[in-house]
């Protein structure tokens, strides 16, 4: 009789801690000139990189001038992955990461250190 009640009370811990697992909804990390977004979005993610300033591009227009300002954004979406399941593979970040930086020209001429700078955002990754 006292090993069913054991088994019953092991069992209910394990469904409350089941119960009590929070899974994280976004990952963000960000350095001095670009930060990354990593959403859950059902049972795919929403990757966006983009620069933390906005940056004045060139006037358009003649008298008067208008100033244009921007910031570039690259957005992509991993299908059939859930967040949890994306940051148990460091490897696929790293190499989407690397892919979105070789089509950005604030780093071209840096391809070497692509794989750096996206392990750099891996290590300072923060999930809620």
């Amino acid at each position: 009789m006292d090993k069913l009640i054991f088994i019953g009370f092991l069992l209910t811990l394990s469904f409350q801690a089941t119960a009590n697992t929070v899974e994280p909804t976004e990952c963000t990390s960000a350095n001095e000139t670009h930060s990354l977004t990593m959403t859950a979005a059902i049972k795919n993610v929403e990757l966006r990189f983009e620069e933390n300033q906005t940056v004045a591009i060139e006037p358009i227009g003649r008298k008067p001038a208008y100033l244009v300002s921007g910031k570039s954004v690259t957005y992509r979406v991993l299908h059939g992955i859930v967040l949890t399941d994306l940051m148990r593979k460091p490897d696929l970040i790293v190499t989407t990461l690397v892919g979105i930086m070789g089509s950005r020209p604030e780093f071209d001429g840096d391809a070497d250190l692509h794989y750096s700078y996206a392990k750099d955002y891996l290590s300072n990754m923060n999930c809620r």
